[in-house]
């Protein structure tokens, strides 16, 4: 990859000056501004932590006692692997966010001490890290590009008032000194490449007057903050965003773009805009200072979280449609949507068990229409524009484009992405610029590289001063006599960009990128790249200029917690540049970065408790003086320093999705490792655990099997190439032997025949393979990369359990849709269970051979862990189409099966009258009958009969609409059989109070059926 940047950068001169000849040169008119980007954005949870034997809390998953704390669960369900605290959770999230169309994710961000502690600092981290992989397998080889939103900040007011014991007032020094705080803090853990940046226009009603720090950014960005939870705000005015904007931006080079509450809005009248932060009402809009805002939300659901809960229903996308035809009326500039993955309140638009992608898919056809101004628009996510260029430089400026139009844009439109120069809103120098056709889908992001050069005319640059660069489309008119012309401002989503053009100061780095980890061992030693271009005017000479970086402590001042501190700990051996670098061109710098102070000593460890974290500062060395002593930007990236980061990545198994319980398979394993380390074959292992429907532990490290061979740091090995021999030799003379070289590869490591044992059980588990690493499994560490777990769904089948099917015997409809409540009516009264929250669920696809849909549902799932109590069986639960049968109410009917021996016959169960009883018959294969009298608990009553919950549910349907006081139960009944003899048929009681919505026979194990 490195090579063909560098062939690409060798043509970019010949790119950037060939002008298209035989173009026609527009009017001189003046250029309308160009319109707002529509952007849509969501707030994005990062505070789930489902893993129990992790160091990191166990947080907003399941209740003390074992009850789900989730109004929905994630489609890939809520085990160890949902977390915040793992690189592979923020990836998975992240490219389903970019996949719904949402182009910046709001990350909620509550920087109090306790909150820091728990989440907030070490979580950004993680989010980090995640970006990363996924950045640089945008950049590998043969790789399909990973789409991701950019970041932005969400801050909760509330941390304000718990740091300073209420309310507080936004008027006071202090409060805003806080404030700043946690601003810096987050934008310190978010690095400059995934920040949400916003290009402001000249008459921005901007707020900080001082002219922005030199930074990686260009001209006139800013960063979003979104607050919320207005009630911690005593009183305000526009002077906390004054002092905010104006440190930010000496620190950051750019300023900041405030959204806040309509009632803040009313003491803050210069926030560029506003939204509510009640996504249990309906949409709203709004207008700012500068812009306006759509606020939206599929639903709402806290009846597990509070008591009275709030409900309102997703009505099948109903309420989710009208919402977005509302704000769509209201053409407002952004849209903002409640949350991405608030699982709890039954906010999101993640994938879900109980809606699968249909939240996803609305939101992306929502989004599409509401960026759309016409076949043809764009938008420019994110360019790098140096801050000055410079005549007769070319600049690679890499220009990251949505296709937001109704069209794809294929060889046929003649879509160019291109670039021109504005001097007082007209264009000025020859027109047009360099071009390159662009081939995007829909929807779909690409980065384009433009070879950018200050303004000509003719052979001679115009003269220094301030200019516009604009970014856009052009489409190309005809083909001997072709023209370019550009698209209409407000359909194409023109860039702009203040440059400043004339000569540069000499040592000026644009920083581009780095792979650096976010996530660190102390002691080792991490290889890496980083990405940056000359925007000075003096040449970069190999030999030497070097990059070199700092290791700092850093901490940012928060009321009762901690101060500003910036201290400088150790810095890390100079590397030397590989080539000259003349201004404008990139550069690839391979780095060392030991993880270590100045004297070689490995790092204290870095813990969420401590008031300060690790800056790592990178900075260019020009053999006398660093670049930042000279007024250059540095690029500062957070680092958190641990005690352990084995970094296995698996890549894939063969294991099938469908397996029979007790058996074992011989599975192939693929895996690489990412890290420092090497695995050694007598020392680490591969570990198998299980897991139930809902991510409870089945078993842990069921299985360790021995590494088969070493597998060395990052997977690196050395592979003999042949050289290239000479294209001549003289007569006479004897060929030259064959010569070989080493080179260094990453090698994937293949691992065969693992034998994996199969738990006796019947239903749908979870198979989870991870690595043992001198003597601890890598994904219980205080490290995460992505890959570190495996999770793969299965579905297990056992002779042991028997469901039987109930679909001749249904008569009952007791089940009902949002859309459609009137539809059930289990009682009599017109009373119905929400069939959204029953299963059968939507199970998340695997990779590979799919699995067929298993029906099912464990019992006491979302009650309790599942197994907690040694239940385990499974129900298969009925259909829930509209206008059909799916309950039994027993009337005497018969059900007969196989003969053979039972342990129990299981029933889920209800009544829909107090203490309805009646008498269960079970009929043997020697006529021989058991009677067995049941009483049953009415379905909105809590146990009264030795029976316990098997399946809860929030809130009943009515026949007018929902009842978000009265939560439903399904039970759980056992009924002990003659194991001795074989089982015939089962005849129900005559009480049609009682109710049946599945029934499964326990069967005796073959190894231990009674001998004839």
């Amino acid at each position: 990859m490195i090579h063909s940047r560098k062939r690409l950068l060798l043509a970019l001169p010949f790119l950037a000056l060939t002008a298209i000849a035989f173009a026609q040169e527009p009017p001189r008119t003046e250029v309308p501004p160009p319109a707002t980007p529509r952007l849509v954005m969501a707030l994005y949870r990062y505070d789930f932590q489902g893993d129990r034997r992790k160091k990191a809390a166990f947080r907003f998953v399941r209740e003390a006692d074992g009850r789900t704390r989730l109004a929905h669960h994630p489609w890939d369900s809520d085990g160890p692997w949902f977390s915040a605290d793992r690189s592979q959770w923020h990836r998975n999230q992240l490219q389903l966010m970019a996949g719904a169309g949402i182009d910046v994710a709001l990350a909620v961000f509550r920087g109090d001490a306790e909150e820091r502690g728990a989440y907030a600092i070490k979580g950004l981290d993680v989010m980090v890290q995640g970006l990363k992989e996924l950045r640089a397998e945008n950049v590998a080889p043969l790789s399909r590009p990973h789409e991701y939103p950019q970041v932005g900040l969400a801050l909760d007011l509330g941390s304000l008032a718990r740091q300073y014991g209420g309310p507080v007032d936004l008027k006071n020094e202090d409060v805003q000194r806080s404030l700043y705080g946690l601003i810096r803090d987050f934008y310190l853990h978010v690095p400059a490449e995934f920040r949400a940046w916003v290009q402001l226009s000249r008459k921005h009603p901007g707020l900080a007057q001082d002219p922005p720090a030199e930074a990686s950014a260009p001209a006139g960005t800013a960063c979003v903050v979104r607050l919320f939870n207005d009630t911690a705000v005593r009183d305000a005015d526009n002077s906390f965003l004054v002092t905010c904007n104006r440190r930010f931006a000496a620190e950051f080079g750019a300023q900041l773009l405030w959204i806040g509450t309509p009632a803040l809005a009313q003491k803050a009248d210069r926030l560029d805009a506003c939204a509510a932060d009640t996504p249990a009402t309906g949409a709203e809009s709004a207008k700012g200072a500068w812009l306006s805002t759509g606020r939206l939300s599929p639903g709402y659901d806290d009846l597990l979280l509070a008591s009275p809960g709030r409900l309102r229903a997703r009505q099948n996308g109903a309420t989710y449609v009208a919402d977005w035809r509302q704000v769509h009326r209201a053409a407002p500039e952004w849209v903002l949507l409640d949350s991405w993955n608030d699982y709890a309140r039954g906010t999101e638009l993640a994938p879900t068990l109980e809606y699968g992608l249909q939240y996803q898919d609305l939101t992306r056809a929502a989004a599409r229409e509401f960026k759309a101004a016409g076949p043809h628009s764009a938008r420019v996510v994110r360019a790098t524009v140096p801050r000055v260029a410079q005549p007769r430089i070319v600049y690679p400026v890499e220009v990251v484009v949505q296709n937001t139009g109704t069209a794809d844009w294929d060889p046929l439109s003649s879509i160019f992405v291109s670039y021109r120069w504005l001097k007082g809103g007209k264009p000025v120098g020859d027109q047009p610029a360099a071009a390159i056709a662009a081939t995007l889908a829909r929807g779909d992001v690409r980065t384009y590289i433009l070879g950018v050069t200050a303004p000509m005319k003719g052979r001679q640059p115009l003269p220094a001063g301030d200019y516009d660069l604009e970014l856009g489309l052009v489409r190309r008119i005809g083909l001997r006599q072709a023209r370019e012309e550009w698209l209409d401002a407000e359909a194409a989503g023109r860039h702009l960009v203040p440059v400043r053009v004339g000569e540069a100061p000499p040592l000026r780095p644009y920083w581009l990128s780095s792979t650096a980890p976010a996530l660190v061992k102390s002691g080792l030693t991490y290889q890496a790249e980083i990405r940056l271009r000359n925007d000075g005017s003096r040449p970069w000479a190999k030999g030497t200029f070097a990059v070199g970086a700092r290791w700092r402590r850093v901490s940012s001042y928060l009321r009762g917690y901690a101060e500003d501190q910036d201290t400088i700990l150790a810095e890390i051996p100079r590397m030397l540049l590989p080539a000259v670098v003349p201004p404008g061109r990139e550069i690839t710098v391979p780095v060392s970065l030991p993880v270590a102070n100045g004297a070689g000593q490995p790092l204290p460890l870095w813990s969420p408790n401590e008031k300060w974290y690790y800056v790592l500062e990178w900075d260019l060395w020009d053999g006398a003086r660093w670049a930042s002593q000279e007024g250059g930007a540095t690029h500062r990236e957070t680092v958190t320093v641990v005690d352990r980061d084995p970094a296995p990545r698996f890549l894939g198994t063969s294991l099938p999705t469908e397996l029979a319980a007790g058996r074992t398979v011989q599975v192939t394993l693929g895996l690489l490792n990412t890290g420092p380390e090497s695995y050694r074959a007598d020392r680490d292992r591969i570990a198998i655990h299980w897991f139930y429907l809902d991510g409870s532990e089945a078993s842990w490290m069921d299985q360790t099997v021995p590494l088969s061979q070493d597998i060395p740091a990052y997977s690196r090995t050395g592979v003999e190439t042949p050289v290239k021999p000479a294209p001549h030799r003289r007569r006479g003379r004897r060929p030259a032997p064959p010569e070989t070289r080493t080179q260094t590869a990453v090698s994937p490591t293949i691992l065969r025949d693992l034998p994996v044992r199969v738990p006796d059980y019947f239903g749908p588990m979870y198979c989870v393979f991870d690595l043992v690493h001198a003597g601890e499994p890598a994904s219980i560490g205080p490290a995460s990369k992505g890959g570190d777990l495996l999770v793969v769904p299965v579905n297990v089948f056992s002779p042991v359990m028997m469901p039987l099917p109930l679909g001749a015997h249904q008569s009952v409809d007791g089940i009902s849709q949002d859309s459609d409540r009137a539809d059930g009516n289990i009682d009599g009264r017109f009373n119905s269970l929400p069939a959204e929250l029953l299963p059968p669920y939507v199970m998340r696809p695997t990779v590979g051979p799919g699995r067929t849909p298993s029906p099912m549902v464990p019992c006491g799932l979302w009650v309790r862990p599942v197994g907690a109590q040694g239940d385990r069986v499974t129900f298969m639960f009925p259909g829930k189409a509209d206008r059909t049968p799916n309950i039994v109410a027993c009337n005497g009917q018969r059900l007969e099966f196989a003969a053979a021996p039972r342990i129990a016959v299981h029933l889920l169960g209800l009544a829909t009258e107090e203490d309805a009883a009646g008498d269960f018959r079970l009929i043997y294969a020697d006529a021989s009958v058991d009677v067995k009298p049941v009483t049953m608990t009415h379905f909105v009553d809590t146990p009264r009969h030795g029976e316990h919950v098997a399946f809860r549910l929030s809130h009943r349907h009515t026949r007018d609409g929902d009842d978000p006081r009265t939560p439903c139960n399904l039970y759980h009944y056992e009924i002990v059989a003659n194991r001795q003899k074989p089982l015939l048929a089962i005849e129900l009681p005559r009480n049609p109070a009682m109710k049946i919505v599945a029934i499964t026979l326990e069967n005796l194990p073959l190894s231990t059926h009674p001998a004839p």
